[in-house]
């Protein structure tokens, strides 16, 4: 509301919001973005994340005691223990030994040497990390997006572009950054069921956990790099009027007041 007050408050001069093109301007002029911005950041939103805190525990913990009536009842607790090799595993290695364990013949077992595994799995982090690589380079890309969107809409000469360019940019930005999400958690998905098949593992439970886990720091890394950005880099490294910081020669973004 102060914000909104032309009489008051609203009518304070700021700033330039970007270097050379922009010009000062009113504070009430983030009136809209402010009231857009509470809808989403408001008392509410700690009960919310309590409220998810407690629950996402709570969720866990039953489901933790459901899983393990299921186990009791169907007699699977020791499931891993009593896994047979997957038939990709045999048709897809060449060698063969006896187990060494049981000693038990003629009939040889489909074996995988260590350098074979370490080279497989090798192979398969460098193009893990290379495609996190990539979701931080989409991150940085949409930051650059915002810097250059803003700086030409605050410097238009339409007073209601200008006015409405912190909303302009948020939103197209937000959307950019969520059909990148969409279409790199597609791309994701194959390269993890294409990795965890090339690193040949043994046994189902064992595909199951290297799946699981390259998909866990793909959708990570994929979902909340931006939220990082937003939470722990955004405004904190602006500088101030008369020594900005800049980066790719452009000054770093700023956070609306809200």
């Amino acid at each position: 509301n102060e914000i909104c007050d032309n009489s008051g408050p609203g009518n304070f001069t700021m700033c330039p919001l970007c270097d050379q093109r922009c010009s000062w301007w009113k504070l009430g002029r983030s009136c809209i973005y402010s009231r857009v911005s509470y809808l989403f950041d408001n008392e509410a939103t700690v009960a919310f994340a309590a409220f998810m805190a407690l629950w996402s525990t709570f969720f866990i913990e039953m489901w933790k005691r459901r899983e393990a009536e299921i186990k009791y009842d169907w007699d699977v607790e020791d499931f891993e223990e009593e896994e047979t090799i997957r038939p990709e595993y045999e048709a897809s290695v060449r060698s063969r030994r006896i187990n060494p364990v049981s000693k038990r013949g003629p009939i040889e077992e489909p074996y995988l040497s260590f350098s074979s595994r370490v080279c497989r799995t090798v192979s398969s982090l460098w193009i893990i990390l290379f495609m996190l690589c990539v979701v931080i380079a989409a991150v940085f890309g949409v930051i650059i997006y915002r810097l250059t969107v803003s700086a030409v809409l605050y410097s238009v000469s339409q007073e209601t572009i200008r006015d409405q360019g912190g909303i302009i940019t948020s939103v197209t930005a937000s959307l950019i950054n969520l059909l990148i999400i969409i279409i790199l958690g597609k791309i994701y998905q194959f390269i993890a069921e294409f990795l965890t098949n090339f690193e040949t593992h043994r046994t189902l439970t064992e595909w199951e956990d290297s799946f699981t886990l390259k998909m866990f720091l793909f959708q990570f890394v994929n979902h909340f790099s931006s939220l990082f950005y937003i939470a722990f880099f955004k405004g904190k490294l602006i500088g101030r009027p008369g020594q900005y910081n800049h980066s790719i020669g452009r000054r770093q973004e700023e956070v609306m007041i809200v």
